[in-house]
């Protein structure tokens, strides 16, 4: 299979005459809400005064010291019968892998950080599921980075209710509240949906 040759004038690369078909941006696909209280609650969070960001689920010890911490990866696998278990548990208590992930990612912090006072996590969202197709755009068939990211917290309160429990159903009722809130502050995040 012989490959095409790029158009050279010399040593210049010629390009084509036609303009590339680019993807659509989100913005041009989707609008967000632009209501007083979006805007101003926007606003506020971008400008308020140092003094008024005292959130307990932000690191205070930021920015992370490079040295002399390693990077550890622990790869893990679930047999079908503990998989099956894991599913059916996650749809009686309403949740989603992803809710669970965080519930227990947050409870894993909680015991091992006793000094802090909260968490923060973050789930990507992939935002191609709320836009509609339309001229020069299939929502299947464009190649393009439609991700939004949302931030969850883990305040003061689900930290401590954390740290006081007994490693027993008390833990575990407390994993599948959190698993659950997660997964309805992401189905909160529908503003690409409208």
């Amino acid at each position: 299979m012989g490959e095409e040759n790029p158009p050279l004038d010399g040593n210049t690369f010629i390009l084509p005459k036609s303009t590339p078909r680019l993807p659509v941006p989100v913005e041009k696909l989707s609008t967000p809400p632009m209501n007083a209280k979006y805007v101003t609650t926007t606003l506020w969070e971008l400008l308020k005064p140092s003094m008024f960001s005292k959130n307990p689920a932000q690191a205070g010890w930021a920015p992370i010291q490079a040295s002399p911490y390693k990077t550890q990866v622990r790869f893990f696998a679930v047999d079908r019968e503990a998989l099956d278990n894991i599913l059916a548990k996650r749809r009686q208590h309403q949740t989603t892998i992803t809710g669970l992930l965080h519930a227990l990612a947050a409870l894993s912090f909680a015991s091992h950080l006793r000094d802090a006072s909260g968490f923060q996590g973050g789930t990507p969202i992939d935002a191609r599921r709320f836009l509609q197709a339309g001229p020069g755009f299939e929502p299947d068939r464009t190649m393009a980075n439609y991700v939004t990211m949302m931030d969850h917290e883990f305040a003061s309160k689900v930290v401590e209710d954390l740290w006081s429990a007994s490693p027993d159903a008390e833990t575990l009722k407390g994993v599948w509240s959190i698993a659950a809130d997660v997964r309805r502050q992401i189905n909160k995040k529908s503003w690409l949906a409208d």
